[in-house]
């Protein structure tokens, strides 16, 4: 079925039992919030990347986005959204000269 050419992955998202569970804790809002994060991220503008990842919780919070973040622990719990903060941090939010979207993952 993987190898047919019409297969498409992300198919499986809307009909595999285990992924539809797995992604059952998050909101709509959170998949949207994050997806315009991402494309920021990408894009290099990592400010309102990081303003946007700011408010991607599981659940959609009230008052999210409305007051300054300061500390992790006020971070979201998601794991790609934490580490996508981290690394932009380290950076000060403002991306490397020859930033093309991505980064390179460390070699274990």
């Amino acid at each position: 079925e993987k190898l047919q050419e019409d297969y498409n992955v992300w198919d499986m998202f809307s009909y595999d039992e285990d992924l539809v569970k797995m992604r059952d804790k998050y909101s709509k809002e959170f998949f949207h919030r994050f997806s315009m994060a991402y494309r920021n991220y990408e894009a290099g503008e990592w400010l309102a990347a990081r303003d946007m990842l700011f408010t991607c919780h599981y659940s959609p919070k009230p008052d999210a986005g409305r007051f300054m973040i300061t500390k992790e622990e006020e971070w979201p719990e998601d794991g790609p959204t934490v580490m996508l903060l981290r690394f932009m941090r380290h950076f000060e939010y403002e991306p490397p000269p020859d930033w093309l979207g991505y980064r390179l993952l460390p070699e274990r």
